[in-house]
């Protein structure tokens, strides 16, 4: 089965890009093999999460192993690097812990671990090394316990190293440039079968209450909390008159969120990382994505693809703000456009959104971000002249 979608409810305008976007073929017939270097380095993660990784002997960057395909490395104390005769396996460079890509790109080189090759080398003494920028956040730890490592027994690279034999699988899910888009192998898909089976293994015979149709909130988490995202009460609270359950996946545990995706018929949320859960989901779920800028997540087209979705995009945003270079990043604000009053079929009065108090402190919100920036420019532009 392949995805199904409906760009009926996004803008005339926009529907064309959406559809381009979303309809490209994502999943790719790739066998996935692993190379040996000799005498490579492992550079940990600086700057944001955004350098690091696995750097030949020559000094050349091995741009799969670096954050969205950054090329350049950054300047270290070769006298401080660590030379331990030692074989290690990377399994890779965790640059973030964003919930989305906790099981997107870094389950990229895990396949490898189920692997007779992987059990070989292990049994021969090859410890599991990665590059990450902080301590690992629980979530995580579950995610890739889930996909079949504890991450204990994996050591997190903190100084620059050289090993004189250095294995790197490929990656199952990957971008050939800079960004996007994502791609994504049948071995891909394998690990995350693998993880919904050790999810049915633990929450299995449990009084977890499970449901038909969901709507997926981030009212009560961080981005919420950082003013990045306004006016989502409403949707939700317009979801739930129309028979969804309102779940905040902050408030629950890693297994209770995937066993719900499991078996979700209809869920709704925001495009992004939350939307990424889906992944999870049993093939043939509706999946109605609110968007929530002019933007088509190239992660989620991956993950509608992986999960074969019946995907509705609905335009639910007013976005006066967000970045076009970063539209990612925000800020957000959504409001019960008529895209989504005709997708949900009701008739429920609302205000456009100038008339709507949280869309002028969503504008006041970005005023004030943007003074920030400035006198920050003027900060730094006065300790240059100083210096």
């Amino acid at each position: 089965m392949k995805v199904n979608y409906d760009y009926s409810f996004v803008s005339p305008k926009e529907q064309e890009k959406v559809r381009k976007e979303s309809s490209l073929v994502v999943e790719v017939d790739k066998s996935l093999k692993v190379s040996k270097f000799d005498n490579a380095y492992v550079l940990p993660l600086i700057w944001a999460g955004t350098r690091g990784g696995v750097s030949t002997e020559n000094g050349e960057l091995i741009k799969s192993t670096s954050t969205q395909h950054i090329v350049d490395l950054y300047d270290y104390d070769k006298d401080k690097v660590v030379r331990n005769h030692k074989r290690a396996i990377y399994i890779g460079s965790f640059s973030n812990y964003v919930w989305g890509h906790c099981f997107t790109e870094h389950f990229g080189k895990l396949w490898f671990l189920d692997t007779p090759e992987c059990a070989q080398l292990r049994s021969e003494g090859v410890e599991l090394v990665y590059a990450a920028q902080y301590e690992e956040k629980q979530y995580f730890k579950e995610l890739i316990r889930l996909a079949g490592l504890n991450i204990s027994d994996a050591r997190r690279i903190t100084m620059v190293e050289q090993f004189d034999e250095l294995y790197l699988p490929d990656d199952s899910f990957f971008s050939t440039e800079m960004c996007e888009p994502r791609y994504f192998t049948t071995i891909y898909r394998t690990t995350i079968k693998k993880v919904k089976e050790n999810v049915f293994k633990e929450m299995q015979g449990g009084s977890f209450i499970t449901y038909d149709k969901i709507y997926l909130t981030r009212t009560q988490g961080t981005f919420s909390r950082l003013m990045r995202d306004f006016g989502e009460r409403k949707i939700e609270k317009v979801f739930e008159k129309c028979g969804y359950k309102v779940i905040a996946p902050e408030k629950l545990t890693v297994q209770q969120q995937i066993w719900l995706m499991m078996h979700v018929d209809y869920l709704a949320t925001t495009e992004g990382s939350v939307a990424h859960t889906a992944v999870f989901c049993k093939e043939g779920t509706h999946i109605a994505l609110l968007r929530k800028a002019d933007w088509v997540s190239m992660h989620q087209v991956a993950v509608n693809e992986c999960a074969r979705l019946e995907v509705t995009y609905i335009d639910a945003h007013h976005s006066t703000y967000n970045p076009k270079d970063k539209p990612w990043a925000g800020p957000f604000y959504l409001y019960l456009s008529p895209y989504l009053k005709h997708f949900l079929g009701i008739k429920e009065f609302s205000l456009p959104p100038y008339l709507q108090f949280d869309y002028w402190i969503y504008c006041l919100r970005e005023v004030y971000m943007r003074t920030l920036r400035q006198n920050k420019m003027v900060d730094s532009m006065v300790r240059k002249l100083i210096k």
